[in-house]
């Protein structure tokens, strides 16, 4: 919305795959959303402030496993100096559960958290 800057998408992914190799998910679905606000909270440019949620079940295609579920959280801000130049920091948390790991390969995986810093020119 123009007029009070807040925005917002959501998207949701269904995946089905015929001739998937025996043990191995042959569906798959993602979900994902983010909301924020874009405003001149200050005299450098727009500034955009938005949480993102996302949820993705059995991304993992692996004959070890029955299931999986990757739970994403984060929050981001990005100052705009004019048209030109972005910089951003993004704060995200996952989270991992995993099915049927007879490997132990995914044992110990089960959060990760990150933050960005970064910035984009455009030329």
């Amino acid at each position: 919305d123009p007029a009070s800057g807040i925005f917002g998408s959501i998207a949701y992914q269904l995946e089905d795959m015929d001739g998937v190799t025996a043990g191995l998910q042959d569906e798959t679905d993602a979900f994902w959303t983010k909301v924020g606000i874009k405003k001149a909270f200050n005299s450098l440019g727009d500034t955009a402030i938005s949480v993102n949620y996302g949820l993705y079940m059995d991304q993992y295609s692996d004959t070890a496993l029955t299931g999986s579920e990757v739970e994403r959280l984060g929050f981001e801000v990005n100052q705009y100096f004019g048209s030109s130049f972005i910089m951003y920091g993004v704060f995200e948390m996952l989270d991992l559960e995993v099915d049927g790991d007879t490997t132990g390969r995914y044992n110990g995986a089960d959060e990760l958290t990150t933050f960005r810093l970064g910035g984009t020119y455009f030329f």
